[in-house]
């Protein structure tokens, strides 16, 4: 799984551009975010571990009295950013969809935190597809 991000981290760099010449949104808030390095990329795929979901939606959803990674909230707006896009991204390589849908399935993975956090975070339907 660390391969995977961190090779969707490296080829995102040379694709996110839209036909227009627009950076592609999704890329600009990783690279803001600072979700371009080793520690950050492993710290991401060990937030979607099914054991962590939990943790992981409650954080993103601003859940009170949990302690969460202070970087959470950049997440939070990686992931409406996506679902926005239809969770897409259609102009990129075929490495960052694969992790597109590494993250969907991810929070699929336990139903009830995915249905939380899609209606939480207003998100476009992501548990039922």
């Amino acid at each position: 799984m660390k391969y995977q991000l961190t090779v969707f981290l490296v080829v995102a760099g040379t694709c996110f551009t839209l036909p227009q010449g627009q950076p592609d949104p999704v890329f600009a808030l990783i690279e803001a975010s600072g979700f371009n390095n080793e520690a950050s990329q492993q710290d991401l795929l060990e937030s979607m571990k099914p054991a962590r979901i939990p943790q992981t939606v409650d954080c993103l959803l601003n859940t009170p009295g949990i302690t969460c990674d202070p970087r959470i909230g950049s997440l939070r707006r990686v992931i409406e950013t996506l679902s926005r896009n239809n969770y897409k991204c259609d102009s990129c390589p075929l490495e960052l969809r694969f992790f597109i849908v590494y993250v969907q399935q991810a929070m699929k993975a336990i139903p009830e935190y995915c249905i939380k956090l899609e209606k939480g975070l207003k998100l476009r339907p992501l548990c039922s597809v």
